[in-house]
């Protein structure tokens, strides 16, 4: 019953019994008859609320201890007969009926750590600052068994309804858990995935407010609690708040809106909120509350234990409200809560470290009442029947967020997200699914008997009764949409994205039946009470429907077209917040729950954050600061405006700076306040402006990724490049960062811590070329996946190129030569290499592997001389053309002579570009080349060939040296043609000198055998000729030695015949 998340009031109901009513007082049947109507049913606060720097406290008024320990609150929640505070510490402090351990503030949440605190009827929740939900208190129902995901974190607000309980997760979505007779659990499919802002539990139903200021609600609709305006059921509202059997809203405009049962006046919201001035509205079991804008309380619904009689001295002085089932209790701007009404169970007695500050919000069960303080720490006091103000150790001393209220149990919110449920649990509304038992909550409602939750993506969970379907989540709101949600007695509500309302539930008493003009667009918060339901509209307007037996949905006619930012629905009476910090109160004030006040001077408008571009922050990234800014609606006045926050563990404030602790972590919630306080001199006479708090939901950090590379572009081929991702705005980030060109990867490195939030890799196996280097870092819990480029040219690489040759300088002529370059600076180029001399190509050469970066050729036919051999590199892709040059001298060549140990020396000259290939001394003539008759070959038949284009028409001259002495009697002989087109034959050519032969050869012309142009084949010999030529054979002339033998021989004939004729 009670709500603590920004912008939703989140009602909590709960079964009455006599001895939690009669408060030493004997009662009539009458009396009696209205108690149980009223009695057993409580509200939680609309917003988390912080302290300001001074401000008013109660005074004067009798229901309140008079001593102060000092501690402020930031949020009060009031449950049916129990009282809980949040202080600006963050612990939570309750008191009053305590008969289920409803106040039994768990240890660790006594000193601090939590951020909101929810009363319920008979159970009361925290969420910590880590976004953990504890819960404890009355567990007949299992509300206070906070689903296992939100046990450790995702929850950011908690509601506490009679016997069920909601979160709202991170994400948006809302679990609930506990009693669901009416279906006040069953969370609209739409919100149980995200879009909502904060989750509201009544009774037996429950409300959502979606991101978009819709309204949901769903469960109990026998008083038409869940049937939201039509107006509100697509925006428009601003906060959200269920009673008993009643929702309300404050819209956009600070109007209050409330629907469902009006048996006490609850609905009726006063006229002067009708159209705006209210800031927030609290929904009581049959009284309503609003905060007005200027500060004032105005209540209205049923009055028995005077629940709507506000104290005069809390006229302008308040930031938020919370309404019981027949008390209701308030957070001045001074962090001070000052309960009234009905005090059967000390839920009006607020302890005394709070009543001059300490609490950041506050959730009213049905006769309890718990706080989150501003350490975080949850904190109850009342009745404590069901155990509903027995806090959760864990939440005792911090972690809470915010809390939310209902009869009997109580649901809160954790910095990390999870919801934690304690008290009455017959129903299963302290059950919280275990999706958000460990985070995943933004906000949490609690109704009668049923809870409701708002998750990190805006869908609405609920859990616990569904007797009236008060948990049956509408489709739209269970995988998102939802802003927040709010649950009445057995009706919940919510906010939707677009800032409409949706209500389901029991609608008996019209309180789901949501005005036309908050079905659309409009609200910015809706508060289900107990069969009633009001909104506040996007101008402040409070709009109330549903029962109205007590006038709790009698808007005051202020409230009507603006001027309230919060709404709260009880039972019968309901409350509302105004813009300037005032409380106006309406409904059944038999307890003076409902009073009326005046507003305040000033007003803060304070957006919870702000990017480089101004726009306002609910979420905040990690990985770098926040600048706050809030200002005032007053113009003078010397005080300035400072900021503190509840959540030390997870934020802390200077100046107006938020600063993530090192152990924040994405899904943790923050909680700040802003405020100002009153002056009085001659310059400006100023109440303090009502404090206003905010959460921020931790959010993954979105760095900026920046890419360079080294050496600087351009890079030359083949060197390594180092790429290094340095991650600004990054949240100690891990992982991997992946460079990659063209969807090709070119390195892998982790993101390290120092240099920190860099990640440095080498690579080289890019080509020359223009790239463009994509780094993607895959991101990491705390840190969202970023990518960056950045350009990188490499040059091609510009070799040297050396030329050796083999045999080394000089080589015989006729002999192969090989030509060989390394290409050094190099790296595994491809290509040709030419190799040329005086522009003539001797070969070619393809760049190999292996050894790698050389290519060699062969090149036979050079003349005897010496060569200047060019290498020409004619480079590829990543290198550049390169040349190199070698000397390189041809020498005669000796080559051997066939049947004899001698050798001949060889020298062929011609035009240039005119190679010989081969030559070569041979027994007999080459293949194809007839032997002459008659004739011998003593010195072998010598041939070439030769080749080019310079042989082309072109003449070769040979010389042939041979060994002393082996010419004698030999001829030199040619074959080929004897003149140009002349048959080859073998013919005398050449020129015998001493022991050296000379001859010619021309292309296609004398002594070329070979017909082709360009081509020349040279058989030559010496040859020794008999006496008879044959056919094609040649004719000898004697050589002197031959002339000697003939000589000889004739004398010898000659002597022969004188013998014979001496005989004769």
């Amino acid at each position: 019953m009670g709500k603590t998340t920004p912008g939703a009031t989140v009602p909590m109901p709960s079964n009455m019994t006599q001895h939690r009513l009669t408060d030493g007082l004997r009662y009539s049947r009458a009396v009696w008859q209205r108690c149980m109507r009223s009695g057993w049913w409580a509200l939680a606060t609309l917003l988390w609320m912080a302290l300001a720097a001074s401000g008013a406290h109660a005074q004067g008024n009798s229901l309140l201890p008079g001593a102060s320990l000092g501690a402020i609150a930031s949020q009060v929640s009031a449950g049916n007969s129990h009282t809980c505070a949040v202080t600006t510490g963050g612990a939570v402090q309750c008191w009053g009926w305590n008969g289920n351990g409803q106040t039994n503030v768990p240890v660790a949440l006594q000193s601090g750590g939590v951020v909101s605190v929810a009363a319920g009827n008979a159970h009361t929740c925290a969420v910590t600052t880590g976004g953990a939900v504890q819960c404890w208190g009355k567990n007949s129902d299992e509300q206070t068994n906070v689903p296992a995901a939100l046990q450790s974190g995702g929850a950011v607000s908690v509601a506490a309804g009679e016997s069920h309980t909601c979160a709202v997760t991170t994400g948006g979505a809302v679990q609930c858990w506990g009693r669901n007779s009416r279906g006040q659990t069953n969370v609209p499919v739409a919100l149980q995935s995200g879009g909502v802002v904060s989750v509201a539990a009544a009774e037996l139903h429950t409300c959502a407010l979606t991101t978009d200021g819709a309204v949901q609600c769903w469960g109990d609709t026998v008083h038409g609690q869940t049937n939201v305006p039509v107006a509100l059921q697509t925006g428009g509202a601003v906060s959200l708040a269920a009673g008993g059997y009643h929702t309300c809203v404050v819209t956009t405009g600070g109007a209050v809106q409330c629907w469902g049962d009006i048996g006490g006046g609850e609905s009726n919201v006063p006229a002067a909120l009708q159209s705006g001035g209210a800031m927030s509205v609290a929904a009581g079991f049959t009284h309503t509350c609003a905060v007005t804008t200027g500060g004032a309380v105005q209540c209205w619904g049923s009055n028995g234990f005077e629940q709507t009689t506000v104290p005069t001295a809390l006229s302008g002085a308040a930031v938020s409200v919370a309404a019981g089932a027949n008390h209701t209790c308030a957070v001045t701007k001074g962090g001070a809560v000052q309960c009234w009404g009905g005090n059967g169970h000390g839920q009006t007695a607020v302890p005394m470290a709070l009543q001059n500050g300490g609490a950041v919000s506050v959730a009213a069960g049905l006769d309890y009442t718990c706080v989150v303080t501003t350490v975080g720490a949850v904190q109850c006091w009342g009745s404590n029947g069901y155990e509903a103000t027995t806090v959760p150790v864990a939440l005792q001393s911090g972690g809470a967020v915010s809390l939310a209220s209902s009869s009997y149990h109580t649901c809160a919110l954790t910095t990390v997200g999870a919801v934690q449920c304690w008290g009455y649990k017959n129903y299963g509304q302290i059950d919280v699914p275990a999706a958000l038992q460990s985070g995943g909550a933004v906000s949490v409602a609690a109704g009668d008997f049923h809870t409701c939750a708002v998750t990190t993506v805006g869908a609405v969970q609920c859990w616990g009764n569904n007797i009236d379907g008060q948990i049956n989540v509408p489709a739209a709101l269970q995988s998102g949409g939802a802003v927040s949600v709010a649950a009445g007695r057995r009706h919940t509500c919510a906010m939707t994205a677009v800032s409409t309302v949706q209500c389901w539930g029991d609608s008996d008493s019209g309180q789901t039946n949501v005005p036309a003009a908050l079905q659309s667009a409009g609200p910015v918060s809706v508060a289900p009470g107990g069969s009633y339901t009001c909104a506040v509209t996007t101008v402040g307007a409070v709009q109330c429907w549903g029962s109205n037996g007590s006038g709790q949905t009698n808007v005051p006619v202020a409230l009507q077209s603006g001027g309230a930012v919060l709404v709260a629905a009880g039972h019968y009476h309901t409350c509302a917040v105004t813009n300037g910090g005032a409380v106006q109160c309406w409904g059944l004030n038999t307890s003076a729950q409902a009073p009326s006040v005046a507003r305040a001077t000033q007003a803060l408008s304070f957006a919870p954050g702000t990017t480089a571009g101004g726009a306002p922050l609910r979420g905040w990234a990690l990985g770098g600061n926040l600048n706050l800014a809030a200002t005032s609606s007053a113009s003078s006045g010397s005080q300035p405006v400072t900021y503190t926050s509840w959540t030390p563990g997870t934020c802390t404030v200077s100046g107006t700076t938020v600063t993530p602790t090192p152990t924040a972590q994405a899904g943790h919630l923050c909680g700040v306040v802003a405020s100002r306080a009153g002056e009085h001199s001659s310059a400006a006479s100023l109440a303090a402006a009502p404090a206003q708090a905010r959460v921020l939901l931790l959010a993954k950090a979105v760095p900026t990724l920046a890419v360079t590379t080294s050496p600087a572009s351009p890079a030359n081929f083949g060197v390594p490049v180092t790429l290094t991702a340095t991650l600004t705005g990054a949240a100690s980030a891990t992982g991997n960062v992946v460079f990659s060109s063209g969807g090709t990867t070119l390195c892998t490195a982790a993101v390290v811590a120092s240099p920190a939030n860099t990640a440095t890799c080498q690579t080289s196996g890019l080509g020359a070329g223009s790239y463009t280097v994509t780094a993607s870092y895959v991101g990491d819990a705390n840190n969202a996946a970023a990518n960056g480029t950045a350009p990188l040219a490499i040059a091609k690489a510009t070799p040297n190129l050396a030329v050796t040759t083999s045999p080394a300088s000089p080589a015989a002529f006729g002999m192969p030569v090989a030509l060989m370059v390394a290409l050094t600076g190099a790296v595994n180029a491809t290509g040709n290499v030419v190799f040329s001399s005086g522009g003539t190509t001797l070969c070619t050469a393809a760049v190999a592997a292996s050894p790698a970066n050389t290519a060699t050729c062969e090149a036979s036919g050079l003349a005897v001389g010496s060569y200047t051999v060019m290498a020409s590199y004619v480079g590829d892709a990543s290198h550049a053309a390169a040349n190199g040059s070698a000397t390189l001298v041809v020498s005669a060549a000796s080559l051997p002579l066939p049947g004899t140990a001698g050798q001949a020396t060889v020298d062929v000259q011609g035009p240039a570009g005119c190679l010989v290939q081969t030559p070569a001394f041979s027994a007999t003539p080459p293949t194809g080349t007839p032997t002459p008759q008659n004739v011998s070959f003593p010195m072998g038949v010598f041939s070439f060939t030769a080749s080019g284009a310079g042989c082309s028409g072109g003449m070769l001259t040979v010389k042939i040296d041979f060994p002393a002495g082996s010419l004698d009697g030999l001829q030199p002989r040619k074959y080929g043609p004897s003149a140009a087109n002349a048959a080859p034959t073998w013919f005398a050519h050449g020129t015998v000198t001493g022991n050296s032969v000379t001859y010619t050869v021309q292309d296609n012309g004398v002594g070329d055998s070979d017909p082709v142009a360009g081509q020349i084949k040279d058989p030559f010999a010496l040859v020794l000729a008999a006496a008879v030529p044959g056919p094609g054979g040649v004719a000898s002339i004697p050589t002197l030695s031959e002339w000697g033998v003939i000589l000889l021989s004739l004398m010898a004939a000659g002597l022969g015949m004188f013998m014979v004729r001496r005989r004769y």
